[in-house]
């Protein structure tokens, strides 16, 4: 399936160039691995020179389309992992996500970018190692994660699944989903873990800018993160109180 999807964004370069093909290429690059999708952006950025305020608008919105794929991979991945009773209000709660997100890139798409198409460095359209590295870790997590909650309940759980989110989002999300379904843990605290695992990973684009990329994407990309955050913030609060 990875690197189904890797070839998909490659086919997608290839046709459209990369002023469409970016976005294509970020929606599947999204679905793979949104941390390596932004970060692949902000290099890019960083690399344009004088050219590089006219992208902007453009690289923005696509790195926060990268955000947005990965939350809808977060969902697939729950169905996939056997969390179906987790379905119902977590997909309500990562739709709002979704929604937000896609409002920021609705919003970003009005910016001025009189960006003209060129070529990018295309790489191997096939990504093995992608596959392999999220069956290990989901693997280990999954040990992980129920080790944690075995002998120190919650708080354990919360530690792990906050590391696992800065380390690889989809394995932790396929780790918790996993857990639910074989009741390790309890579906409240596999919803509330999930949309922490998804906030964290929308937050740290930010700081993938910051580190990757130049200034003015870093600054044009804190307002979209920090709504989605902020909502996603809210959404971790809402279904720890009343669920």
């Amino acid at each position: 399936m990875v690197s189904a999807v890797s070839f998909a964004g490659f086919i997608s370069v290839k046709l459209y160039g990369e002023k469409k093909g970016i976005k294509l290429t970020s929606f599947f690059g999204g679905l793979v691995n949104s941390d390596a999708t932004v970060a692949s952006i902000s290099q890019k950025i960083k690399s344009a020179g004088s050219r590089a305020k006219k992208l902007v608008p453009s690289y923005v919105s696509s790195a926060i389309l990268s955000n947005t794929s990965m939350l809808i991979r977060n969902l697939i991945i729950v169905f996939i992992a056997g969390g179906y009773l987790l379905l119902p209000k977590l997909t309500v709660y990562v739709s709002i996500m979704i929604f937000v997100s896609l409002l920021t890139i609705f919003a970003e798409t009005f910016r001025k970018d009189k960006s003209k198409t060129h070529k990018t460095k295309l790489t191997t359209p096939f990504a093995i190692k992608p596959a392999i590295k999220f069956g290990v870790l989901f693997f280990v997590l999954y040990v992980i994660v129920n080790l944690a909650n075995s002998y120190f309940g919650d708080t354990g759980l919360v530690f792990v699944t906050i590391l696992g989110s800065l380390i690889n989002s989809s394995a932790i999300v396929a780790s918790i989903a996993s857990s639910t379904a074989s009741e390790s843990i309890t579906l409240s605290t596999g919803i509330t873990m999930i949309l922490v695992t998804c906030t964290i990973s929308v937050a740290k684009k930010l700081f993938i800018a910051k580190v990757m990329g130049n200034k003015l994407f870093y600054k044009k990309m804190i307002l979209p993160t920090a709504v989605t955050t902020v909502v996603g913030l809210i959404l971790i609060a809402v279904s720890f109180l009343f669920f």
